[in-house]
Formats: C-alpha cells, structure tokens, sequence
C-alpha cells in the first residue's frame, strides 16, 4: 500500500509541472555576443524551449513574453 501511495504522489507531483520535470533543466540565457550571432531558427527554438519550462512552472516566462 506505501508503494502505491508513493507512486501517486509523485505522479501527481509530476503531472502539477513541479517537482521532477523541472530537474536537469533550466532557461537558456544567452550574452549579448551571443544573441547577435543567433539564426532566426535558432532564436525560435530557445523561445520555445524557454517558454515551455515557464509553462510547467520550472522558472518565469523570458522578458518579452511567450507567443499564444
């Protein structure tokens, strides 16, 4: 029975955006040396990345917002 109660808190844990989906990860904060050199493409996909560990509450949403 402890194992079971075990597993469903921390798949509930897991399932809030908290907890274990945020370990390992963090935001991609770039130099300003950095961000000049980017691609378009490149640019797209740190802003996703960023935005989607915002969205699991793992860290707040970049400066200027995440596109809808």
């Amino acid at each position: 029975m402890l194992s079971v109660l075990t597993i469903l808190t921390l798949n509930g844990c897991s399932a809030s955006g908290h907890g274990n989906n945020c370990v390992g990860w963090q935001p991609i904060v770039l130099t300003l040396s950095e961000v000049n050199k980017l691609t378009n493409d490149s640019a797209d996909q740190i802003l996703i990345h960023n935005c989607y560990g915002a969205a699991l509450g793992c860290w707040q949403a970049p400066d200027g917002g995440c596109p809808e």
